[in-house]
């Protein structure tokens, strides 16, 4: 059974990694010049996005932290405060930074 929960814990961290690594190339393409060279809601959009999802890589940072020192000190309790609840914000801030940014993008194709 410990093994199960291990894998588990790894799993989880693994999967902060991607998000962090899609977060950022999220942000990397809402700060294009081009973005801000066009209307006030695409900037603001691409901005509260990139702000967002910044929150984000930082969320998953200390997530990933707490999630290898649980896997250091074999404590694999994925309930535990200080991994769940930054895991939690990541998954939030991104999911709201990317509807964000995409927004940002459709309003400039289509606007």
């Amino acid at each position: 059974m410990a093994k199960f929960e291990k894998e588990g814990v790894q799993a989880a961290i693994d999967f902060i990694k991607y998000i962090v690594a899609v977060a950022g190339g999220a942000i990397a393409f809402a700060v294009q010049p081009s973005f801000y060279e066009t209307s006030l809601l695409i900037r603001v959009l691409a901005s509260f996005g990139s702000a967002l999802l910044a929150m984000s890589i930082v969320a998953g940072i200390l997530a990933h932290s707490a999630g290898c020192l649980k896997l250091a000190r074999a404590e694999y309790d994925p309930d535990d405060i200080y991994f769940r609840a930054p895991g939690i914000v990541m998954l939030v801030t991104f999911g709201f930074g990317f509807i964000f940014v995409m927004a940002g993008v459709f309003a400039k194709v289509w606007g």
